[in-house]
């Protein structure tokens, strides 16, 4: 997964995000899980139902680490919500460069084969989280940006700061810092948009980055997963690729209201798709272990860890991945014998 993961897991309690390597996982004892096939996690999910869902989920919410940088008075103000905190080992820091604080509601996390592959941050909501976010935008040069909310982000109708770029054809300045918009591509459920930053403290522009922010506008919820979450993530894997080929080697920016619940959701499907193309192995449970040990408040609810499971099924069965007959048949078996 990266270098950050780099031994053999023996058992869930010894598991060291330090350390870990998912490429190189052994089958030992109760780590299986981590090894298992498409067809093996699909059969067992069908045999215990949400029973097993819930077993991998103890296993999970066990290691506290230190969260002092979130906790400072200077801080407390930038978190959006005061239960949900950052864990200091991995917190993104803005470079000194870039002025100010280096403190923002965001955390590094390993992705399937990179240290660092993702930034899972928190959506600004007020004027001085919105510098600090482009501050901390030009400071980790990502090489995309992945917004998964709409401009009202709840059932309650609170929204975030839903303009901290331009929707149309236009430049925003941000404490010293300019954002262009160069160009929007609408779809149904997710916008595009092409951006210019500048650096413009002294009255001279620099540009720093050209990226892309990518708003999936109808995620409306952390409990409920968007029905076209498997083709927004094959279209985010289209600009990825065409980042890979512009020699773009940032972190993906992941970004929801909380900085946790979606972006740790999406970080997790995104690693768990990645092995299965490559090994044709899944590790749901570990892998949310390792995220759950890098972003705090992720998976903390049932509902979120439910969703992956089953988003993670669906793909394996749209894909032809899992014999579907088998699952029929293991189906039909479990009825009988009701």
């Amino acid at each position: 997964m990266s270098d950050r993961l780099n031994t053999t897991v023996i058992h869930p309690s010894q598991i060291n995000p330090d350390k870990i390597n998912l490429t190189n996982i052994k089958q030992d004892g109760e780590d299986a899980e981590f090894n298992l096939t498409p067809e093996q996690i699909a059969d067992e999910i069908y045999k215990q139902k949400e029973q097993a869902i819930r077993d991998w989920m103890r296993e999970i919410l066990k290691y506290p680490q230190t969260t002092d940088a979130c906790l400072m008075e200077d801080n407390l103000p930038k978190n959006r919500f005061q239960n949900i905190l950052l864990y200091d080992i991995n917190r993104v820091r803005i470079s000194s460069r870039f002025r100010g604080s280096d403190y923002y509601h965001a955390s590094y996390v390993d992705g399937y084969d990179k240290k660092d592959r993702y930034i899972l941050a928190q959506a600004p909501f007020d004027d001085e989280t919105e510098i600090d976010f482009w501050r901390m935008v030009m400071s980790t040069g990502p090489c995309m940006i992945i917004l998964l909310a709409a401009d009202i982000d709840d059932d309650n109708g609170t929204t975030y700061k839903p303009q901290f770029w331009c929707s149309s054809r236009d430049k925003k300045n941000c404490g010293g810092i300019s954002i262009k918009t160069l160009e929007k591509c609408i779809a149904k459920n997710w916008n595009t948009y092409s951006l210019d930053i500048y650096d413009s403290k002294g009255g001279d522009e620099t540009k720093e980055l050209s990226i892309n922010l990518i708003q999936y506008k109808n995620w409306l919820n952390d409990n409920t997963v968007p029905e076209y979450i498997l083709e927004f993530r094959a279209y985010c894997q289209l600009k990825k690729a065409e980042t890979e080929v512009k020699k773009m080697e940032g972190p993906i920016l992941i970004v929801c209201p909380t900085g946790a619940h979606r972006a740790s959701f999406y970080a997790a499907m995104d690693i768990i798709m990645d092995r299965i193309n490559q090994e044709k192995r899944v590790g749901i449970k570990t892998t949310v272990q390792i995220i759950a040990k890098q972003r705090y408040g992720s998976f903390v609810f049932f509902e979120h860890y439910c969703n992956l499971v089953e988003t993670i099924v669906k793909h394996c069965m749209s894909s032809n991945i899992v014999d579907l007959h088998m699952l029929a048949e293991a189906q039909l078996k479990k009825q009988n014998k009701l």
